[in-house]
């Protein structure tokens, strides 16, 4: 009982809950214009439907669409939206898997339609062209509402949770993507629709604006002018009687008679003395036949106010017969007294016609009123002079920014609102005529525009209804093409494996769904799978343990390239190992590492360097056999596996073949690079049975394979173990170096080929072991540059070089420049080198002119735009700067030109047989012509014989050094060398 009365108790809350919702729907619906309003009420009956029923829906219906009755004035939009709901009710109850929607949308095509045509077309008397737009607008309404419940019934979560009985229990894909559908068209159709007639409304009522000033401002001109020149006139005849110049009688007749000629906009003029009689007149003789000479007019209103104000004056009244008249009336002033007016009758049918004119052409409706907001003049139908301008009494008004009032039946009107507005006019009123007595009124009737506004509500209604229709028939279509074959699978798969463990035929459906054929292709093959167990292993095969051999085969391969990883490449590895023991067979590892790929993922970016490992992945992948493995141990680096070869040879045309495809270009969305690879290789039985021993082995071969330049591939040999352990001590040791200042600096000198004269020193860097003796440049320098070290190293020989000679400075020898070498790695690794190298400059205080900076053609030459700038960088502080090993590098004469140097440095290699060598003198002779032309000078390195510099001398070469002139020295032996200040021979 406590349950049922629960129950009964949340009906009734759900009852008012949906009212009220229902209720603030329709209040706060969209207002397109007056009686075409977009409700959202039925939102909540449609709700209540699934969540009580029929019954509750109804009373929902009735509450909430009764406020319709306060918008539009009648009860048929309650009868239509109450049906809809009993409708949907009861065809819901016999096709529950037919969506809501789509038994909606036939309500409105059917049932609604025929009670909207009935209620508006013959119960309120619509025309037809608006019935037919409010059946348009009801339908697409009721539509859109429905398909907003529907909606919220599916996807709210809280909805689902609260109310688990409204809600289905699980999604539809079809439904879900008929919902989509729709909701991507109505939705922003409906808002387009909505934000377009408020322009169109806007658009409307500007033209209207523009339409009422243009006509205001052409009525008032127009009776301006005309009042403004029948006064000119009279004045005229008015000063020339003041001014004795019509004095008589006989010709102020006359002047009557021509201005009637000249002007016949007066009907009756009359001339008056100061007692108020008619001293002339025109005409004559009036209708009655009596002369019009001689009538007392003292007792006129004309009369009265022109003596009282001694102003023009404009009096309005009706004449005979009953048309309005117009008198305007001019005074007589002589020596600042009254003696008299001229008035005259205005023919007031030409401004009629002019008025009539305006109104025909901008179909408007003009009226002129009098101060007791009489009608003197108007272009209405039925219009009787004088009477009081009342016709929208009662009437509401809406006042707009520019003066225009728009005015609409009150509420004392019964009709439906959309006549109301039919109904409607806009009006403007403006002062005009002498001292703003009068008014100019001007309508414009809303009937003249609605054509125009309902033919848009129209084309945008018709097309929402048809995009309805159209996206059920396009769903039903694609739901019976593309869905049915899904729900054929979903029913052949049902219970699959004791199908399978049956043996029964399975008829698999077809689609042309490429996804869904994918997906009947992947059950095939996975019910062939299955059957292949079933008949191996009798038993089924654990969805877990699918699932589990699946990540584990995920985790055994590389995501970048598709390769194995290096988990797996060392299980085939030891699974390969264990084979060739048991068979007496070999095989091979080729342990790779890209050249260049670090400039590449540099210079193009992460991005690029992903798409080149694919892109070489896919090549190793072209150089091996079935039975072989290629696999990413990470970065840069590959592995081959090659499972059996007969003798070495067998792998170095495997490397041979990786070293040619690698080489080729690479085309990565348009970017060329080409790379290099050096391949280190190891086999079994030769080398070692442990697999991380031959691992390590082909990785010292590889390292050994990347000291030689360009791409290639080396065996390893036990002589790579040990150099690579010397290597590693031998790194050690230059960390202890750096670390204790372990180094000393040699200085060679450079002298003037012409005066024998020490012009420079170039400092050479020495290492003396404490163990091992002096260490030659060639063996350490290299490491330093691997490792980093020869940043600190750099950074040392450069202070220490530039303290000494500042040293020998203040000892008062003569003052020469010190050369120091830069390598590459301090212009790609160091930043702000050049505030490095002022630091030291100011802290040893030496002038940056007897510094010079040497750099390697090839340096230079690999990251031609870094030393550019950096050079620049140096040039402005007044370093000076040398190309050394020149020749060697094959430089671009454009970089030549455009580096800021002063001196070339001729290779020894060509110095070394420029006697007996004619190639190389001929080079040598041409570097020299070259280097003049460009304003630079060229010093020859490896002088060793007479011979030598004598031929140097003759090619004009500006200065040498070499064991000719002296070995590299100590600075205290440089410093006894430098005191000679001329070296002789």
């Amino acid at each position: 009982m406590e349950g049922i009365g629960f129950n009964h108790l949340r009906r009734v809350i759900a009852v008012i809950l949906f009212a009220l919702l229902g209720l603030a729907g329709n209040y706060w619906g969209v207002r397109l214009f007056f009686g075409m309003d977009f409700l959202f009420g039925s939102i909540a009956a449609v709700l209540m439907m699934r969540f009580c029923g029929t019954g509750a829906a109804v009373v929902i219906s009735i509450i909430s669409s009764s406020y319709t009755y306060v918008l539009w004035q009648h009860p048929y939009a309650i009868i239509i939206f109450t049906s809809e709901i009993l409708f949907l009710g009861c065809l819901s109850k016999k096709h529950k898997t037919v969506s809501l929607i789509i038994l909606d949308t036939i309500y409105w095509l059917t049932a609604g339609s025929v009670l909207c045509f009935i209620s508006y077309r013959f119960s309120l008397g619509l025309d037809l062209q608006t019935t037919f737009l409010i059946m348009l607008k009801q339908s697409v309404n009721g539509i859109f509402n429905t398909l907003i419940a529907t909606v919220i019934i599916t996807y709210l979560p809280i909805l689902r949770i609260t109310l688990p009985n409204c809600c289905k229990q699980g999604l539809s894909l079809y439904e879900t993507l008929f919902h989509a559908f729709l909701i991507l068209v109505l939705i922003p159709m409906l808002m387009l629709m909505i934000i377009n007639s408020r322009y169109k409304l806007q658009e409307i009522e500007q033209e209207i604006s523009l339409k009422l000033k243009h006509t205001k401002v052409h009525v008032a001109d127009t009776i301006n002018s005309f009042i403004s020149e029948k006064i000119y006139y009279l004045s005229k005849i008015g000063v020339s009687i003041a001014d004795g110049l019509l004095a008589s009688p006989n010709v102020l007749q006359e002047r009557l008679e021509y201005l009637k000629f000249f002007d016949n906009g007066f009907n009756n003029m009359n001339i008056v003395n100061s007692s108020g009689v008619v001293v002339a007149a025109y005409p004559l003789i009036n209708e009655k036949g009596y002369s019009n000479i001689g009538i007392d007019m003292s007792n006129s209103k004309v009369y009265n106010s022109i003596k009282e104000r001694l102003k023009p004056v404009v009096y309005e009244h009706i004449g005979t017969p009953l048309i309005p008249t117009v008198t305007t009336g001019v005074p007589i002033i002589k020596d600042w007294g009254f003696v008299g007016y001229i008035f005259g009758d205005l023919d007031i049918n030409i401004i009629v016609n002019e008025l009539n004119t305006i109104s025909k052409q901008l179909l408007v409706n003009i009226s002129i009123l009098n101060e007791n907001n009489q009608m003197i003049i108007s272009t209405r139908d039925n219009y009787t002079p004088f009477k009081d301008f009342n016709n929208y009494k009662g009437w509401e008004s809406r006042r707009k920014p520019d003066d225009t009032n728009h005015l609409f039946p009150g509420k004392e009107d019964k009709q439906p609102t959309i006549k109301k507005w039919k109904s409607s006019v806009y009006m403007t009123a403006n002062a005009v005529g002498l001292d703003n007595k009068w008014r100019i009124v001007v309508e414009v009737p809303f009937a003249l525009y609605k054509d125009n506004l309902f033919i848009f509500y129209t084309v945008n209604f018709s097309l929402m209804l048809i995009l309805i229709i159209l996206s059920i028939m396009v769903s039903i279509i694609m739901k019976h093409i593309q869905l049915r074959p899904l729900y054929r699978l979903t029913e052949v798969t049902s219970n699959l494996p004791e199908r399978l463990y049956t043996k029964e035929s399975i008829k698999w459906p077809e689609s042309l769904i490429v996804e869904f054929s994918a997906l009947i292709e992947n059950f095939k093959s996975m019910t062939e799978c299955l059957t292949t167990k079933f008949q191996q292993l009798q038993h089924e095969i654990s969805e877990r343990k699918t699932v589990e051999d699946k990540l584990k085969q995920i985790a055994h391969f590389d995501t970048l390239t598709g390769l194995p990883n290096r988990r797996i490449f060392f299980d085939r590895l030891t699974q390969i190992l264990h084979i060739s023991r048991r068979n007496s067979t070999s095989f091979a590892i080729l342990f790779m590492d890209l050249n260049r790929f670090k400039y590449v993922n540099d210079t193009l970016g992460h991005e690029y360097g992903d798409m080149l490992l694919k892109e070489v992945a896919k090549r190793l992948l072209t150089c091996i056999r079935q039975s072989d493995t290629v696999a990413r141990l990470g970065g840069d680096e590959f592995t081959v596996l090659l499972a059996q070869v007969k003798q070495e040879s067998d792998a170095a045309i495997v490397a041979e073949k990786i070293i040619k495809v690698i080489e080729q270009p690479f085309y990565l969305e348009g970017q060329e690079c080409s790379i290099g690879v050096s391949i280190g290789i190891s086999t079994y039985k030769s080398d070692s049975d442990a697999v991380d021993v031959l691992v390590q082995k082909a990785d010292t071969a590889m390292y050994h394979a990347k000291s030689f330049s360009g791409s290639n591939f080396q065996f390893y040999s036990h002589e790579m173990e040990k150099q690579a352990m010397e290597r590693i001590s031998l790194e050690q040791m230059l960390r202890q170096a750096v670390s204790h200042k372990g180094f000393s600096l040699h200085y060679q000198p450079l002298i003037d080929i012409n005066t024998n004269e020490i012009i420079a020193a170039e400092s050479l860097l020495r290492w003396h072991h404490g163990e091992l003796g002096y260490i030659s440049p060639h063996k350490f320098l290299q490491i330093a540059h691997d490792t980093g070290l020869i940043i600190p190293i750099g950074e040392w020989v450069l202070r220490t070089a530039c303290q000494q000679n500042k040293l020998w400075q203040q000892k008062g020898l003569p003052p020469i420049k010190v050369s120091v070498n830069m390598s590459i790695s301090q212009f790609a690794r160091q930043k702000h080198l050049s505030n490095m190298i002022a630091d030291i400059l100011h802290e040893t205080a030496l002038e940056p002119s007897f510094l010079e900076l040497e750099l390697a053609e090839t340096v230079y030459m690999q990251n031609i735009d870094i030393v550019i700038k950096t050079l620049l960088e140096f040039h402005k502080t007044g370093l000076y700067i040398s190309i050394d090993d020149f020749g060697t590098g094959y430089s671009s004469l454009a970089h030549l030109k455009s580096l800021p140097i002063y001196k070339l440095k001729i290779d020894r290699t060509f110095i070394n047989d420029i006697v007996i060598n004619p190639n190389s003198l001929s080079i040598v002779k041409a570097v020299i012509v070259m280097a003049h032309s460009l304003g630079l000078q060229v010093t020859a390195e490896g002088v060793e014989t007479v011979e030598q510099l004598t031929l140097l001398k003759e090619l004009e070469c500006d200065s040498v050094q070499g064991y000719l002139i002296s070995r590299p020295l100590s600075a205290i032996e440089f410093e006894k060398l430098l005191q000679k200040k001329i070296l002789t021979r």
